[in-house]
């Protein structure tokens, strides 16, 4: 059995995916946006887990441009991190598609995409995950946030749409 190199805890940043200019923007309608409420984890309010200011914004036709400039930044950064683990892709569903050197389907590897131009890579990637609703946060200076360990996964999500969200 071989060991895999890869170490960490694949956690990425990749700063400089939004301009700061557009991130100012989105603050700013945030702080404007009247439509924000309490933060809410899977069982509710619970300020000891999650102390912030939420708000939805899919959905609603004044934050579409501003949902679309998060995408698109969302898709490049994961199209970066599947460059770098690829078995992100490939490892929780099994696709098949066409090899074109040999005109074979069968199923995709690793080491394929290393080969994809971006916009192959990203529509492989659209067809295993999708964005979800876009809940926009706000965290007070020095205080609030969600400090605890948690995943996206709650039980009642029984469609399991945590796992396809990006």
């Amino acid at each position: 059995m071989q060991r895999s190199t890869i170490q960490g805890d694949f956690i990425e940043l990749y700063p400089g995916a939004l301009p700061p200019e557009d991130c100012r923007t989105i603050i700013e309608a945030f702080e404007a946006d009247p439509g924000k409420h309490e933060g809410r984890v899977g069982e509710g309010v619970r300020k000891d887990l999650k102390d912030s200011r939420d708000l939805t914004i899919s959905g609603r036709p004044e934050w579409r441009e501003v949902e679309n400039v998060l995408n698109k930044a969302m898709m490049w950064a994961l199209c970066q991190y599947l460059r770098r683990y690829p078995h992100t892709l490939i490892a929780p569903l099994a696709i098949t598609w066409r090899d074109p050197s040999t005109g074979e389907a069968r199923l995709l590897r690793g080491e394929d995409i290393a080969g994809f131009d971006d916009a192959q890579l990203a529509n492989f990637a659209r067809a295993a995950f999708r964005p979800g609703s876009i809940n926009v946060q706000g965290y007070s200076a020095d205080s609030g946030g969600y400090p605890d360990w948690h995943c996206e996964q709650y039980p009642k999500d029984q469609a399991c749409e945590a796992l396809h969200r990006v």
